[in-house]
């Protein structure tokens, strides 16, 4: 038995590294860093100086082309080829020449655009369109292509590349399924591989170099941004960047959650999400991150008096802003009342690496309201979130975090706590307005602000009531939040008792959904020699049935010949004699297929039965 002393809490901090560690880590980041560098240029120099780029150079005279899927903005993903980037005027140019071929390309297409260059929908900066042009204007050489750059490109804009929700969600996991789904990334093959080019305007700030590694470990071949391209490029001459090979347009199917910038912020309607699909990629990120990926997900407990307790818990501290004022006297309280291990996590003193490995063995995660609630994608299944919000901001308008842990498949617990006690926190109308002062505001609107209870519902994104409210600081109240710790947990044991009723092949391969396949071997025949004729049809079963889980039935349908509707039977058996409707000397079309919980296979092929 482990005792309420030996529970301590553990402060993780990161205020001084040993320099030895601080040396070897700038030189791994900075070795990284020249060897994508070194990539690019090395790939770009020789591909530009051999005989394959002037064949390239002539296969742009012929025409650009493109190949797109999706039927819609929010699914359109588009494969170009010699597609031009005009440095005078910052645009792509598409030519139009003899080998041209536009496929899956929408008639309308500027209503309202015809591809992001983000995976954010609905955010007009992040646009992408082409200008037309006969390729006679290349030949008049009132253009010149100055560089070809050879091989495959995914060519995309960040979204906000210092904010690591951002970069997860808007970013790098999109990026991630969009190099599965081209099959971009490649082994033994001459030409393999591709670069990312980023065109969007963002600097690279100091404080998110860091997330520069996500960036990174997509982009193995090389990492391509805006001033590359138009390196040592006349901005007085109209000159071109081509690209042989370029995929525009991310898959969107990772992402779970929309901004508000058509209607309040909130969950993605018929997001097709899973986590599945997150674990896929968080196992792809610790991988390359060098973070021990077990495939074995159900967190670790401890079975002590007979009640499972939590492994250890972390609580995410932040010094700059949306402080959790009595931080120290909650980790405290719930060390001793939970009887586990706290760590007090100041994310700012740890690299990205640092925090990914600690999340990733936390069996409680809790958090205020912001970004690095992300790292929540990294929890294991059998674990829990637990998020905290400031006074007056609701927790039912904020749902990023609650939406991805309660995404099917993730296996995480989640409970919220709100701070409804004004005297519990500390407002800084003085702040600049991104970090929710309000002093630029006239006095009237700043009263109404700092007396509103409740941040009314809107758009994104510089609502200033919103900003006020979300960057106070809190004193929360310790045994109110320790309850929802405690309620978090409980949840998150209930999740750990299904997923050991589950069979192991169930759980851990089950990334989609699994249809029953056809029913094989139909036969039938006819008692037509009794009062009561009767059809008689058997089958096998769907080969597949013992991969689903669910109650197993058939759906038979009887159609009598030239008649224009048909009787429609469910039941278990694979074998049954069929009586109404039945008449002597008559023809029937059936068809037969498993339903299985609420998943319908195929039907068979129709067979014709006579009596």
């Amino acid at each position: 038995m482990i005792s309420t002393s030996m529970a301590v809490v553990n402060s993780y901090r990161h205020r001084t590294l040993p320099v030895i560690l601080c040396v070897l880590l700038t030189a791994l980041y900075l070795g990284i860093d020249v060897e994508h560098k070194a990539k690019y240029k090395q790939g770009r120099e020789g591909a530009n100086n051999s005989s394959s780029s002037k064949l390239a150079l002539t296969s742009v005279l012929q025409g650009s082309s493109v190949f797109c899927q999706g039927d819609s903005l929010r699914t359109r993903s588009c494969r170009f080829k010699n597609l031009c980037y005009r440095v005078k005027t910052n645009e792509f140019i598409f030519f139009h020449g003899s080998e041209t071929v536009t496929a899956g390309v929408p008639k309308q297409r500027f209503d309202p655009a015809f591809l992001d260059l983000s995976s954010v929908v609905g955010h007009n900066t992040q646009h992408f369109e082409y200008t037309d042009l006969p390729v006679s204007v290349l030949e008049e050489g009132t253009m010149e292509v100055r560089r070809v750059e050879m091989g495959r490109h995914i060519i995309f804009k960040r979204f906000n590349p210092g904010n690591l929700m951002h970069v997860i969600h808007d970013d790098v996991l999109p990026l991630y399924f969009t190099v599965r789904q081209h099959q971009l990334d490649c082994e033994g093959e001459k030409r393999c591989g591709y670069r990312l080019v980023m065109v969007d305007d963002h600097q690279d700030l100091k404080e998110s170099q860091d997330l520069s590694r996500l960036y990174q470990i997509v982009a193995p071949y090389g990492l391509v941004k805006k001033e590359d391209l138009i390196h040592q490029l006349s901005m007085s001459m109209d000159v071109l960047v081509c690209f042989e090979d370029a995929v525009i347009g991310l898959n969107k199917l990772p992402t779970w959650y929309q901004y508000g910038f058509n209607c309040p912020q909130g969950p993605i309607e018929d997001s097709e999400s899973s986590g599945w699909i997150i674990r896929q990629f968080a196992g792809f990120v610790k991988k390359n991150f060098g973070i021990e990926y077990r495939r074995e997900e159900v967190v670790a407990t401890l079975y002590l008096k007979g009640t499972i307790k939590p492994r250890n818990v972390v609580l995410l501290s932040r010094s700059m802003n949306r402080l959790i004022l009595n931080e120290n006297d909650l980790a405290a309280s719930i060390s001793s009342q939970l009887e586990t291990h706290v760590h007090i996590a100041e994310i700012e003193m740890m690299s990205l690496q640092e925090q990914i490995a600690l999340v990733s063995n936390a069996s409680i995660l809790i958090g205020m309201h912001g970004s690095s609630l992300a790292l929540a994608l990294f929890l294991q299944q059998g674990s829990a979130l637990l998020e905290l919000f400031p006074y007056a901001v609701p927790a039912a308008d904020y749902t990023p975090y609650k939406t991805l842990v309660e995404l099917p498949g993730m296996n995480v617990a989640y409970q919220s706590w709100e701070n409804t006690n004004e005297d519990n926190t500390i407002t800084h109308p003085d702040y600049p307005a991104t970090f929710g002062g309000i002093s630029h505001l006239d006095s009237e609107e700043q009263n109404r602000i700092k007396s509103s209870q409740r941040v009314k519902s809107h758009f994104c994104c510089e609502n200033s009531e919103w900003l006020y409210r979300i960057y106070q600081d809190t004193f929360v109240e310790v045994q109110d939040v320790v309850r929802m710790v405690k309620k978090a947990w409980q949840g998150a044991i209930h999740i750990q008792d299904n997923l050991r009723k589950v069979e192991p092949l169930k759980s851990s391969h089950a990334p989609g959904v699994i249809f029953p396949s056809k029913v094989k071997n139909v036969t039938c025949s006819g008692r037509s020699n009794e009062e009561e004729p009767a059809l008689v049809l058997s089958w096998n079963p769907s080969w597949n049935q013992q991969y689903i889980p669910g109650d197993v039935w058939y759906e038979v349908w009887i159609q009598r010949e030239n008649a224009e509707d048909y009787d429609a039977y469910k039941l278990q058996a694979t074998e049954f004699a069929f009586t109404h409707n039945i008449k002597h000397n008559s023809r029937y079309i059936v068809w037969v297929r498993s339903v299985i919980g609420d998943l319908e296979g195929p039907f068979s092929g129709s067979l014709i039965c006579e009596l």
